[in-house]
């Protein structure tokens, strides 16, 4: 029995959908009953597991031999504690969704996402580590509106690289830990396949949906505005912007082979994703 936790955010959802395609076991954890109900309705096996309840954990752990781990960012300390209870039900697998950089600590993300994987080993329940690079899915949350409205797409990235990766990606190798063995002990880094910039990104985006998509720089203070007038949390803020330093830095970049040497076909390209969604952009 797996349970998959952060199973209604981006990967989660997506790695769900992947078990349920391979008629995998397992078990939806939510944080509140109303959410638990609707993945009854949806035919899910839901538990309730809220991180700042901790009585919450061992119930929703019962039975459970492997643990699809994500949790939200700046909530390492209560990760903690769902990782001790793991280890005290006897878990014998937590596949981590980690960060890129996480081993090197270079970011925010990469330090909160690092010392938890730290946490993970020194428990002694075997782990396997997913560290994957930017999403292709936040073009369309993230910017999917102004590349509507107005054409374009604004982030205080430069004129940076990075390998962007579909999310189905990340959760194919997901699955594929969560339901063989052989990955205990690795840490996958999961990249597309090549590095980037945003202006490449706009021209891909513009030929698929058949209209100009620019991408516009912006510096640091304009990202940290446009989003406090968005209501983003501080926390998120200030880490958003750093991992736009991580990307400025170069550290973005990497390609890695990990995601065909686990799934056994290469990672989605951008241009593939632009064209699956193009609907969604136009």
């Amino acid at each position: 029995m797996i349970l998959v936790t952060g199973s209604t955010g981006t990967v989660g959802s997506e790695v769900v959908k992947q078990l349920q395609e391979k008629g995998a076991e397992f078990r939806v954890a939510v944080s509140s009953l109303t959410k638990a109900k609707m993945a009854n309705a949806q035919g899910l096996q839901a538990a309730v597991l809220n991180y700042t309840d901790p009585q919450s954990f061992e119930y929703a752990l019962k039975g459970i031999e492997r643990l699809f781990l994500l949790s939200p960012p700046g909530a390492t300390e209560m990760e903690a504690g769902l990782i001790a209870a793991a280890k005290k039900v006897d878990v014998r697998h937590i596949v981590k969704l980690s960060v890129i950089g996480a081993d090197t600590g270079a970011s925010i993300f990469g330090r909160e996402h690092g010392a938890m994987e730290k946490v993970i080993k020194d428990s002694g329940v075997a782990y396997t580590f997913l560290r994957p690079n930017g999403f292709m899915q936040n073009y369309l949350s993230n910017f999917g509106a102004t590349i509507k409205e107005q054409g374009a797409f604004y982030l205080a990235q430069g004129d940076s690289k990075y390998s962007v990766v579909d999310v189905k990606d990340i959760a194919a190798v997901a699955v594929k830990a969560l339901t063989q063995a052989g990955h205990e002990g690795k840490a996958y880094v999961i990249t597309g396949p090549e590095a980037l910039s945003n202006a490449q990104i706009a021209e891909k985006l513009s030929k698929a949906i058949g209209k100009p998509v620019k991408y516009v720089a912006i510096s640091d203070d304009q990202m940290r505005s446009a989003m406090q007038e968005q209501g983003a949390p501080q926390v998120m803020i200030d880490s958003l912007i750093d991992l736009m330093h991580f990307y400025v830095s170069g550290k973005g970049a990497v390609l890695s082979g990990d995601v065909e040497k686990v799934i056994k076909r290469p990672p989605t390209s951008f241009d593939d994703f632009a064209k699956q969604n193009a609907e969604a952009f136009q």
